[in-house]
């Protein structure tokens, strides 16, 4: 086989191509410069180079060393399990301390020669060091310092694994490493915040710090982003759920407010650029709402029912309004979202006025379903549905009250799910091309 060597018209073509994708956000700049670097050693990789077979060497290293770790864990465990506490302190620092060190030489002699198995392998290791660091530092914390404040364990604990997972980390693409790091921070943070204030207090601090991770990650100032979006923007939901310990009903309105504030970043053009990126705000903005956004309405329906629901539906046609900007990303996303909230804002008043309940439902439910006719709207139909499921029955419960109900509730039932059905069927083939165009332009 013969390699050629790139003319200088040819490198000067994919430059330019490399900066057109750059800046059109198709690429991320380390793959570019990866590119790069793979045509610069194109013209120099010898025939016999490239036709070489892979080797497996490191795959079967990458193997025996994963099982001869969970071996050397388990064995630790036990060992742990039945000595542990009979052990002198000295002991137990040396055993954490000897464990730290020796994982990570072990890890530093671990050959590099670009193969992922090794570099997998070599995460693998580092990571078992990072346990141990730790370790030593819960030790030292507890026995030395002769503490048995949990925080104050914990902080020693996090603040070790912290530095060494810098260490390891700093300026190379270590995933497992970075994870380590970007955790221990928050640990960090909200234990040493706890200690010095309230657990409120010691919310918003986290909260304020992984805010400043979760930017760093979003202008891509760390190495494989998505990641640390993915634990910055946890790190939001966890300290604003803390502040419920402080105050519930604001509490419980910061952690709805941050829930969405991540899903609207997921949704939006900018700042957030890179689609993995966005992935990563979704899942946790929609776990973080799946968790808070139920209880909040509960909280404050229990008061003031038709004030909440009439929030919630406000909140619902903030974001269908949002979702027709054209900086909106994923526009699907948020019409789910707003009809969601406009079918169970008005079942909410129901708490305290079913009148009102049921004709504010069945209004909205109706308005949905003209929505539905519109271009890119067909989403709404399936709301709009849902609407007349909910609030039909409903409503004939509250205003024809009796026994002579029930046959009438059948009967209306029936012949509602019936056109619901029809309608749907004429609604499919809009339905589907919403959703094609939704995830074919986000793929690209």
């Amino acid at each position: 086989m013969i390699t050629r060597t790139p003319t200088d018209a040819q490198r000067s073509m994919l430059e330019r191509s490399l900066r057109a994708w750059e800046e059109a956000h198709l690429i991320e700049p380390r793959q570019a410069e990866a590119i790069r670097a793979f045509e610069r050693s194109a013209g120099d990789t010898s025939s016999a180079t490239a036709t070489a077979p892979a080797r497996r060497i490191p795959v079967v290293a990458e193997a025996l060393g994963y099982l001869g770790g969970l071996l050397g864990v388990i064995g630790l465990v036990l060992l742990l399990t039945n000595y542990w506490p009979d052990m002198p302190t000295s002991a137990r620092l040396a055993l954490a301390v000897g464990g730290a060190v020796v994982l990570t030489a072990a890890g530093l002699r671990v050959p590099h020669r670009g193969e992922m198995a090794l570099e997998r392998l070599r995460w693998f290791v580092w990571l078992g060091a990072t346990a141990c660091s730790g370790l030593a530092g819960g030790v030292f914390v507890a026995d030395v310092v002769d503490t048995t404040k949990g925080t104050t364990i914990v902080l020693g604990g996090a603040s070790l694994v912290l530095l060494h997972s810098l260490v390891l980390w700093w300026q190379h693409e270590r995933p497992v490493q970075q994870a380590t790091c970007l955790v221990a921070a928050l640990v960090t943070t909200g234990t040493l915040a706890a200690t010095l204030l309230d657990f409120a207090a010691a919310g918003l601090v986290l909260w304020a710090v992984a805010a400043m991770m979760l930017a760093s990650g979003i202008t891509h100032l760390t190495t494989y982003s998505p990641l640390t979006v993915f634990v910055g923007a946890a790190g939001t939901a966890v300290g604003a759920g803390m502040t419920v310990d402080g105050n519930r009903g604001a509490g419980m309105l910061f952690l709805v407010l941050t829930a969405g504030y991540l899903l609207v970043l997921a949704a939006t053009e900018r700042p957030v650029q890179c689609r993995a990126d966005r992935v990563a705000l979704t899942i946790v903005g929609a776990m973080a709402t799946v968790q808070s956004l139920p209880q909040t309405i509960a909280w404050f329906a229990a008061d003031a029912a038709v004030v909440t629901g009439a929030v919630v539906v406000a909140a619902g046609i903030a974001l269908l309004a949002i979702a027709d900007r054209p900086w909106v990303r994923t526009p699907l996303l948020l019409q789910l979202a707003g009809g969601a909230a406009l079918v169970g804002g008005t079942a909410v008043t129901g708490m305290e006025s079913v009148a009102l309940a049921t004709v504010a439902g069945l209004m909205v439910a109706v308005l949905l379903l003209a929505m539905g006719t519109l271009p890119d709207r067909a989403v709404m139909s399936l709301f709009g549905c849902l609407g007349l499921l909910v609030n039909v029955p409903w409503a004939i419960s509250h205003w024809f009250p009796g026994e002579g109900r029930a046959p009438l509730l059948i009967a209306v039932s029936g012949v509602l799910i019936v056109l619901i059905a029809v309608w749907l069927s004429h609604q499919s083939g809009q339905l589907r091309h919403q959703f094609r165009h939704q995830f074919r332009h986000h793929a690209h």
